[in-house]
């Protein structure tokens, strides 16, 4: 029995050791294709990434604040001194506007009450009924309302001279 089984064993490794694998084979070889050359002109193409500057660039700077609601110049194309660049929301202004005349009637009002004061209190002095303290407070407030009614128009005429719907213009260079 120890004698089969011995045979037996050399027996299966000799037909595993025995037994023939397929041979290996390499990619199939590349495909080349051949073609004849004909000369021609071929188109040129270059394509790079670049940065366009123009030949006179102006910069457009805020000197208010505000929406814009509209731009009335085409991107590129030559601005005139005096052409309409832009359209500002008027409301903001508009607002700012009917604030500042508000402040300003107050104030006037104020000033008509001082103005009266100051008469007021020269006639009692004059007429020895006041002191020169009282005098002069009145002189004061008056000088002071009509400072700051004063104050108010200039800076209305100043910031106000033009219609609230704001236009920017170009500037000449």
């Amino acid at each position: 029995m120890r004698a089969t089984f011995a045979a037996l064993l050399i027996f299966l490794v000799f037909s595993t050791a025995c037994s023939r694998k397929p041979a290996q084979t390499g990619p199939p070889p590349p495909e080349v294709l051949v073609t004849t050359v004909t000369p021609r002109d071929v188109p040129r193409i270059l394509e790079r990434v670049a940065t366009l500057d123009g030949f006179i660039n102006a910069n457009i700077n805020a000197q208010v604040q505000g929406y814009i609601v509209s731009r009335d110049y085409q991107e590129g194309s030559l601005v005139k001194k005096g052409d309409l660049l832009f359209q500002i929301d008027p409301r903001p202004f508009e607002a700012a506007l009917a604030q500042a005349k508000g402040t300003l009637a107050k104030d006037q009002a104020n000033q008509v009450k001082a103005d009266a004061d100051e008469r007021r209190a020269i006639d009692l002095f004059n007429k020895k009924v006041t002191s020169d303290q009282e005098r002069d407070t009145a002189i004061a407030a008056a000088g002071s309302t009509r400072a700051k009614v004063e104050e108010i128009w200039s800076g209305q005429v100043r910031d106000h001279s033009q219609p609230c719907r704001r236009l920017i213009r170009s500037k000449p260079w």
